[in-house]
């Protein structure tokens, strides 16, 4: 009896995948194997970035490392860069953090943060005037319900569902206007421009 007529369906199933796995890499159409190479590319700009976040990279040896790296057809790694980064930048970062981001799409994408920044701190304004005035809102209100003053006043913001509300609301608008201006870098970045020099950023909005 042939090995294979003592196999079950199943059994010969999972051979044949087998198989298969072992050959996909031999039968990858062109743009597979393109972009196979540009996850690997997302995964090494990621890693280069958690790096830089970590201060286990300096500026230069971020753009020297990041020099070092090849660009994948249609790909090129400076806009994928690009996209990388400001993926990284979100509205909830700590300043320090945010700070970080910046500075990377500054010196490693050659941009102009100002428009950023104008983003980050009017929701910070936002968000510290939203509380002030909560804050305010509930000493009254105990003060009016309970005839409580002075020191004995705690205020508990996050326990209001009204100043939560509030928060939320601020959130989504700022997060809105935020990814408006990631799309407006991202749409002015050319598709074509000189190679970077370790030494300068290669565009310069």
């Amino acid at each position: 009896m042939h090995p294979l007529e003592r196999l079950t369906m199943g059994e010969i199933k999972s051979t044949l995948d087998l198989v298969m796995e072992k050959t996909r890499h031999m039968n990858l159409t062109q743009t597979e194997r393109h972009e196979k190479r540009a996850e690997e590319m997302r995964k090494a700009l990621r890693g280069l970035i958690q790096k830089f976040r970590d201060h286990v990279l300096r500026k230069e040896q971020f753009l020297e490392a990041f020099g070092r790296l090849e660009d994948v057809e249609d790909h090129p790694k400076d806009r994928m860069l690009l996209k990388e980064v400001l993926e990284a930048l979100r509205l909830d970062d700590t300043p320090e953090s945010g700070r970080e981001v910046l500075e990377l799409l500054e010196f490693g994408c050659g941009l102009k943060v100002q428009g950023l920044s104008s983003i980050f701190r009017a929701f910070d304004t936002a968000t510290e005037k939203a509380r002030s005035e909560g804050t305010q809102e509930q000493i009254e209100r105990l003060f009016k319900d309970h005839q409580i003053s002075g020191s004995a006043v705690t205020p508990n913001l996050e326990a209001d569902p009204a100043f939560t509300e509030i928060l939320n609301r601020l959130q989504k608008t700022y997060e809105e206007r935020l990814e408006t201006e990631k799309a407006r870098l991202m749409g002015a970045l050319p598709e074509a421009y000189p190679a970077r020099s370790v030494k300068s950023s290669v565009w310069k909005k």
